[in-house]
């Protein structure tokens, strides 16, 4: 831990700052619905078991596209996995971004699926919310910390195919409830600890409290890309 390498000093972790998005989905498509996974392409992310999911979806005859942003040393096996399951015309791998770049990938979607096997605080989930993306994730780590199951999003174990397909197809067959799950996530974005006032809040917060006590100089800040 930081503790055992600083141990008289006091430590402040703090959470990412998270733009608020100024244009919201709030998805109600009917057409082919846009499934958006943001992820590095590596066995915790479960981007298998999503592929999986979608190959079921498309076998119960509905119709989506799956875009999986990121890029990582799986990226070869998951496109290999994707041909095999028939979803060449399907999956689109659209490789590694930027922050930036993922506003506009976000504004595209109608769900955003986070399948983990294990996470902390996702930042890409924290993206959606802000978003007002309807959600689908695993209850790991601290997801269920944001997300309420059938209020802000929908959970799902880890590594279950057939219950993150039944919870992919909820949201393609009842566009008012995909459409209330995003309008809901974007509040609770807005109002909990996660939003990008209260991140910055507490940053500066840390600050005074530093300087009040070992009577430092008032920082320089600057914001830094966070590249994936």
């Amino acid at each position: 831990s930081l503790c055992h390498w600083v141990p008289t000093q006091t430590i402040a972790l703090h959470r990412h700052i998270v733009p608020v998005s100024q244009y919201p989905c709030f998805s109600s498509s009917t057409t082919t619905v846009r499934v958006l996974a943001v992820a590095r392409l590596c066995v915790e992310k479960g981007l298998d078991v999503l592929l999986r999911a979608a190959a079921q979806l498309r076998s119960r005859g509905l119709r989506l596209q799956v875009e999986i942003a990121g890029d990582g040393p799986l990226r070869d096996e998951l496109k290999l996995l994707s041909r095999s399951l028939g979803l060449e015309n399907d999956v689109l791998f659209s490789g590694g971004f930027s922050t930036y770049s993922i506003h506009d990938k976000m504004c595209h979607a109608d769900i955003f699926v986070l399948a983990s096997r294990t996470e902390s605080m996702p930042f890409a989930l924290l993206e959606a919310m802000s978003h007002g993306l309807a959600i689908v994730a695993t209850s790991v780590g601290g997801v269920p910390e944001v997300i309420s199951n059938g209020e802000t999003g929908l959970l799902v174990p880890l590594d279950s195919i057939d219950l993150l397909a039944d919870a992919i197809e909820q949201l393609i067959t009842d566009p008012s409830f995909r459409e209330r799950l995003g309008r809901n996530a974007r509040q609770q974005f807005e109002t909990g600890p996660y939003s990008e006032l209260a991140a910055i809040n507490s940053v500066l917060d840390s600050y005074k409290k530093a300087k009040s006590t070992l009577r430092i100089p008032s920082p320089r800040l600057a914001y830094v890309d966070n590249l994936r």
